[in-house]
């Protein structure tokens, strides 16, 4: 799995808080489609949402996964503007924790047990 974000203070908080993510077993197509996923690529599904922030610049937190796998291919935070990582701030962590509740709670994503 890549995780796409600079380095900084809080690079290393939003990693951590990702490897320990995956896909929910028996989870479908169909149900991440539903629950905002895309699939303009055949291969891949992709979640993003932008993230507010405090100076309306353009970052946005996405996920890619495997379509014929459901294994997570990676995170990021990007500097839409530019279409490429950027820093992570708290705010920014924290939106993200909220997206991935959300996720977890339309049972999408899931803590890897073994991870934990």
């Amino acid at each position: 799995m890549d995780i796409y974000v600079l380095p900084d203070y809080k690079a290393k908080e939003f990693v951590a808080f990702c490897e320990v993510l995956q896909i929910k077993k028996n989870t479908t197509v169909e149900k991440m489609l539903e629950s905002g996923f895309t699939n303009f690529y055949k291969p891949h599904l992709y979640f993003s949402r932008r993230l507010k922030q405090p100076d309306n610049y353009n970052v946005s937190f996405g996920i890619i996964v495997s379509k014929k796998t459901k294994k997570i291919l990676s995170f990021e935070i990007l500097d839409e503007n530019f279409c490429q990582p950027c820093f992570c701030t708290d705010n920014d962590l924290k939106q993200v924790k909220n997206i991935v509740d959300e996720l977890i709670k339309k049972g999408i994503l899931e803590r890897s047990e073994d991870l934990c």
